[in-house]
């Protein structure tokens, strides 16, 4: 089985140009549809110091997992890249904790995303 995960999912465009944010979701949407493909949440510090209020970061993280599902995607924080950005381990802590809040039943249950477990085993 090809599995895919996707990461650095939110470097690609700048998703407030509408055109380009058009291009995005209809490919997001695409490989959200592939049953073997899968995103990593990932290193939002590089989009700025204050991309846990950006309006337009947030929306996305959350249009992403709305995509893939609770099975298809995970967050992981990159620590310790954050730290080039002025983001310590406490804020970033603070900062994913908020993000992911509503995900937080199914984050806690499930470690590893089901096709990686079937690998390891």
């Amino acid at each position: 089985m090809l599995l895919v995960v996707l990461t650095a999912f939110q470097w690609f465009f700048d998703l407030t140009d509408e055109a380009k944010s058009l291009q995005y979701w209809s490919g997001m949407e695409a490989l959200a549809k592939l049953p073997n493909t899968y995103v990593k949440i990932s290193d939002l510090p590089s989009i700025g110091k204050q991309w846990d209020q950006n309006p337009v970061v947030i929306d996305t993280v959350h249009r992403v997992v709305a995509l893939f599902g609770p099975d298809r995607r995970f967050f992981t924080s990159d620590f310790p890249v954050g730290k080039k950005n002025g983001w310590e381990v406490d804020t970033l802590y603070t900062a994913f904790s908020k993000l992911s809040a509503p995900y937080r039943d199914y984050l806690h249950n499930s470690a590893l995303i089901p096709p990686l477990k079937e690998l390891l085993h």
